[in-house]
């Protein structure tokens, strides 16, 4: 994996986790002076699950991306 494709992950990674935690921390901020929270609203679950799914999945990507990536330099050295 060359340094463009490695960097592409990475900032897809960090554009997901950021749209999870707008939408989580807009779950709290909608519900406002009361106590209650919108995270148990199908809308928001929804996006939650989504975003928090397609998270999980980048960082465990970016992980074993790393990790080939340092076993290529191992095996060349």
């Amino acid at each position: 994996m060359d340094h463009t494709r490695f960097a592409f992950l990475i900032f897809l990674a960090q554009v997901v986790g950021s749209a999870f935690y707008i939408v989580f921390f807009l779950s709290y901020l909608l519900g406002l002076p009361s106590t209650d929270n919108l995270i148990g609203d199908p809308k928001f679950r929804l996006l939650l699950q989504v975003f928090g799914g397609l998270f999980l999945i980048l960082i465990g990507a970016t992980f074993v991306a790393i990790l080939l990536a340092m076993q290529g330099k191992r095996e060349k050295v």
